[in-house]
This record gives C-alpha cells, sequence and structure tokens, in this order.
C-alpha cells in the first residue's frame, strides 16, 4: 500500500518528472511514449488544425511550485511530426521557506521536425527561490518557435519581488552548436531589476525565439508590432546565426503577450505553411 507520504509529497518537495515521445503516423503526430512520476501529466491531444499538428495540455495538478519541488520535462520529437505545446495556467513558484525549487525543461526536435513551445507566463511570489532551465536542442532542418515569459512578484496586488531569487537559463542548440545561451539572475542582493542595463525596474520579461525559419524576419517582426498597443513597448528583435531572439522587457504580461502572439501570428505561416490556430485553453 502506498504511503501518505509517498502519495502527497515529503518534506523535501515534490519530485515528478514527464517523458513525451512524439512521432508522425498517417497524416498526423501522435503520442508515441508517455511516462510520468510524480504531478505531471497530459491531456490527450488536440487535432484543430489541418496538417496533424498535435496540441499538448501539461498539466501540473497541484497548481503551483514551492521550495525543494524538482520538476523534469522531457519532450522528444521524432522527424517530420509537428506539435505545440502549451498549458491551461501560468505556472508559479510560491515563497520559499528557504530551499530552492527546480524546474528543468529539455526539448529535443527531430530533423525536419517543428516544435511549438508557447507556455503561459511564470509568476515568481515574493520571497520565492527557484531554479529554471530551458534547452532546446535542433537537429538538422528542425524548426522552433517558442516563448518563455517571467513575471516578478504580483504587480496588480502591489506586490513586488524584494525578497528571493531566480535564476532562469534558456539555451537553444543545433547539432550540438549553440545557437542562443541566456542567463537570467535576480536576487535581492543583485542590480538586475532596478539596473537601466537590466529590467530598468520592471517585473516583467519575455523572450521569444524563432529558429529553423526564413532569414530576414526582424524587419517583419518589427513591422507586426507596429500597433497602437505596441508603441512604445520594451521590445527588441536582434537576428543572429539561425535565429531570430526577441525580448520583451516592461510592466504587463498583457502586453507580453498580445506582443508575442502578434508576431506568432505573423510568422508561423513562414514556419509551417498554415496559419497560427491558438490552442482552445487560452480562450477559457
Amino acid at each position: 500500500m502506498q504511503s501518505v507520504s509517498a502519495a502527497l509529497g515529503t518534506e523535501a518537495g515534490w519530485a515528478g518528472s514527464l517523458d513525451l515521445v512524439l512521432g508522425k503516423r498517417g497524416d498526423r503526430t501522435r503520442v508515441l511514449g508517455v511516462e510520468h512520476r510524480g504531478p505531471l501529466r497530459i491531456q490527450r491531444p488536440f487535432y484543430p488544425e489541418d496538417g496533424g499538428a498535435a496540441h499538448l495540455y501539461l498539466l501540473h495538478p497541484p497548481g503551483g511550485i514551492v521550495g525543494g519541488d524538482r520538476l523534469t520535462i522531457s519532450i522528444r520529437t521524432e522527424p517530420d511530426s509537428a506539435a505545440l505545446v502549451t498549458n491551461p495556467a501560468a505556472t508559479k513558484f510560491y515563497r520559499s521557506g528557504g530551499r530552492t525549487a527546480t524546474v528543468e525543461q529539455h526539448l529535443r526536435v527531430g530533423a525536419g521536425a517543428f516544435l511549438e513551445w508557447v507556455p503561459q507566463e511564470v509568476i515568481a511570489f515574493e520571497g520565492a527561490e527557484a531554479e529554471s532551465k530551458t534547452s532546446i536542442e535542433l537537429e538538422e532542418g528542425a524548426s522552433f518557435l517558442g516563448w518563455e515569459i517571467l513575471c516578478l512578484g504580483r504587480p496588480a496586488a502591489g506586490e513586488g519581488f524584494s525578497r528571493g531569487r531566480i535564476s532562469q537559463r534558456l539555451e537553444v542548440w543545433r547539432e550540438r552548436q549553440p545557437l542562443y545561451l541566456d542567463r537570467l539572475l535576480v536576487a535581492a542582493e543583485e542590480p538586475t531589476i532596478a539596473s537601466a542595463w537590466g529590467l530598468g525596474g520592471y517585473p516583467v520579461v519575455g523572450t521569444m525565439i524563432l529558429a529553423g525559419g526564413p532569414q530576414g524576419l526582424v524587419s517583419l517582426v518589427r513591422e507586426s508590432t507596429n500597433s497602437d498597443f505596441a508603441h512604445g513597448l520594451g521590445l527588441g528583435a536582434t537576428e543572429l546565426e539561425g535565429a531570430t531572439v526577441v525580448r520583451y522587457v516592461g510592466p504587463s504580461v498583457r502586453d507580453c503577450w498580445r506582443a508575442f502572439l502578434t508576431i506568432w501570428t505573423t510568422v508561423r505561416p513562414m514556419f509551417c505553411g498554415r496559419p497560427a490556430v491558438p490552442p482552445r485553453i487560452w480562450a477559457c
């Protein structure tokens, strides 16, 4: 019989993992393998668009991550498959009693495959202690479109991030060669939030990666966000060798989302030849 401590986690925190293998079978991308441990699940895939791309929702039933939790997500897509992965709600790092929560996400995109990693934002509550790492590995001819958004504190509730520590790493590799390596460290003893070279006092930072698409996307990205809502936003776009990086730094998760969704809607057809179809869960 499973013990209560094993079923509910222990004082050391949750230890959860999710391993997915996706591959194209017939006219659709299907889940070929799934293994999970602890509080991580997926819903059955949805197919809301032509072309057979699978839309997958990652589920974390506890609803938040606390100090001592250790979560690992691994997704591997086979050649020529297509998948979009998101989650139904923001990820929350709660205030810690001193232990560090860790989240590692490893995404491997097979040759000629297309993966969209479009999670909702991460909210770091004041006093959170957390480390997050997302690593994307692209094989020959693979393409990737995705983002990560971090909100420090809860600005709408008047809560900042004067206590705690967040380390966030984002890496993109093509055939074992680095395309983009970034690390953000926010801590009470660090000047990152307030400094002009850091976040300039703003609580929200988002990074969007466009890899494996056509060259010259920077001009298109800038044109697509040249609208009233984007005017004056802290948006920047940089063309790297093999990838385009878009960065938002500003006061609002909502504005970051709107900008990223506008860019996604504009450039997605250039990656896969199909219009952007927002996951149904975003409308809930």
